[in-house]
């Protein structure tokens, strides 16, 4: 989920929507400078590694579709919260890796605090680097670029007016249709 909502309010609608379960483990990721979002990615991948390994309960998507194995691939039940300025950090093309690595490790990631230009680097990057087709979904101004970028883009007509939907593969007039779609 990319939003320029604040980090309580994201996780709120995370919660809301079942991106986030209540038995979730919830990590932070919110740094001051691009080492230290080196240093803490690569913190949280550890934590993540070895407490799986040690529990022998799960395995990231891309291993568990290079192992010829038959069995489901249990999920990890945790979910990732970045902010705006971290997310800077971490789509720089020196950690663009390590975040997407990182990433895959969760169900649910959270960019809050993301401006039009990250929302719209972000699909880029997801798109071209993990090959998976996007979606965008939007309801403002701010959501276009992201919408446009994506394979498929969701406008949503609104108190924010209709530019969302001008830019959009699909039209709808309330969130509440999304279900629907």
């Amino acid at each position: 989920m990319l939003t320029g909502d604040k980090q309580e309010t994201a996780v709120n609608i995370a919660y809301a929507c079942s991106l986030f379960e209540p038995d979730d483990k919830v990590f932070t990721l919110k740094t001051q400078s691009q080492d230290a979002c080196a240093l803490l990615m690569n913190d949280i991948l550890e934590d993540i590694k070895k407490s799986i390994y040690e529990k022998g309960n799960c395995s990231p998507k891309r291993l568990s579709i290079s192992l010829a194995s038959s069995a489901p691939t249990p999920k990890f039940n945790a979910g990732l919260v970045i902010d705006g300025k971290t997310l800077d950090f971490a789509v720089h093309e020196s950690l663009q890796s390590t975040f997407l690595e990182l990433t895959e490790w969760f169900r649910s990631v959270v960019c809050c605090r993301a401006t039009p230009l990250q929302k719209s680097k972000v699909v880029k990057l997801v798109r071209k680097e993990l090959q998976v087709m996007t979606l965008a979904i939007g309801d403002g101004a701010n959501d276009v670029s992201m919408i446009q970028v994506a394979d498929i883009g969701v406008g949503i007509s609104g108190q924010e007016g209709m530019q969302a939907v001008m830019a959009s593969d699909f039209a709808i007039s309330q969130f509440r249709h999304l279900k629907k779609l």
